[in-house]
This record gives C-alpha cells, structure tokens and sequence, in this order.
C-alpha cells in the first residue's frame, strides 16, 4: 500500500471461506471469498478451484482474500494522506502498575488487607526466620516492598518465626598445594673418568679401539 497497515488472514473449517481483515489509521476493511451456495445445496469448499481464469488448490485468506483487500484499500486512499499508527497506550500493553507496599512488621491480615485494597493478589509464602521482627509479624514480600509491578499481580507474603537466621558454617580452607620439588644437582664426574664413565684415555681402556 506504500503506507503503515496491518491486518489478519482466516479460514473456516473445511475451507468454506477465507478472509482478510485489515486497517490502516484511516480505515479498516475485511474481504470474505467463498460460495454461498444456493438454497438446498451446500457450500463449496474453496479447494480445487478457478476464480477469474486462476486456479487455486485451496483458497487460504493470505492468497485471493489479501489481494482484494489490497486493490480496494489502494483504491479507497489513493487521496488520503499517509499517517502513521499512534503509540499504544503503555497502560493497554502493560497492565497498569503501581508500586508493593511496605508491609513489613504488619501482622499477615493486616498485610493482606493493605495489598488486597491496592489491588494484588495474595499467596502466602509460610514462615521464615526474621529476628528481630516479631514472631507472627510480615518478614517482607516476594516481590519486595517499593517495586513496580502491574496491578492484579500476585504478592507473596511471607511471615516472621521469631527465630533468627543462621547463617551457614564457612567451608573450610583448602590447603595450598606444597610447591614443585627441585630437580636434583647434576653430579660431578670423578677424577679421571668422563661423564661417558671411561677413563679419559680412549675409548675403552685407553691403548686404541680395542
């Protein structure tokens, strides 16, 4: 079209129909293609079919459908200016939000009470060790007091035992690895030999080859 649109194909069941819905900021059309039959005789299915001198296998609302909608709309705003789709609304695509409030050190009814009126759901979480807060008292909420969520969603609860946490034991250290061993000092040949262990006149008992 040379402009922003959009739109979407359908098909009935049994391919009885098909269609195309589509808009442009301006104007939104739909196109349906079938048979409706005459009274007593059943629909046609759009398979195996020719339309205008083109055959078709089966009619889906992406092929014939779109190409119709396609001419019209071309048509239709041939003199209308180009405009562009507003930005959606961030509230429409996201949910509205707000922010979890602070429960913390409430009881769990008065804490469901303060998120149930800003519109959250509430599950509760069980029990956890939070001393000081009191036993009976909210330790915090998942998600946490001060973040921004979309209203209507779930705020887990969870509920001070009275005890406080213990934090595990620190893993023992690892001994360091002993360091490389040093390679062994050569030894010194002793007088009068060679490190080949003769005796330094020959090459075997000193007198020649022998």
């Amino acid at each position: 079209l040379g402009r922003p649109a959009a739109g979407k194909t359908g098909t009935t069941n049994g391919s009885k129909a098909a269609w195309f819905v589509g808009f442009t900021p301006q104007l939104s059309t739909a196109v349906w293609v079938g048979d409706p039959g005459a009274p007593g005789r059943a629909v046609k299915e759009m398979r195996r079919v020719t339309i205008n001198g083109r055959y078709y296998n089966q009619v889906y609302g992406g092929t014939l459908p779109a190409r119709i909608w396609r001419a019209t709309m071309s048509r239709a705003l041939r003199d209308v200016p180009v405009e562009r789709f507003a930005a959606p609304d961030r509230d429409v695509v996201r949910g509205q939000e707000a922010e979890v409030p602070d429960v913390r050190g409430l009881s769990y009814d008065e804490a469901r009470q303060v998120l149930t009126d800003a519109g959250f759901g509430i599950r509760d979480g069980g029990r956890v060790s939070a001393a000081p807060i009191r036993r009976g008292d909210v330790a915090y909420t998942s998600p946490r007091a001060g973040r921004t969520v979309r209203v209507g969603a779930t705020v887990t609860i969870f509920v001070s035992n009275g005890r406080e946490r213990v934090a595990p034991p620190p893993s023992p250290a690892q001994e360091p690895a002993p360091p490389p061993a040093e390679p062994a000092a050569p030894t010194e040949p002793t007088e009068g030999t060679t490190a080949a262990g003769n005796n330094g006149r020959g090459n075997g008992n000193g007198r020649g080859n022998g």
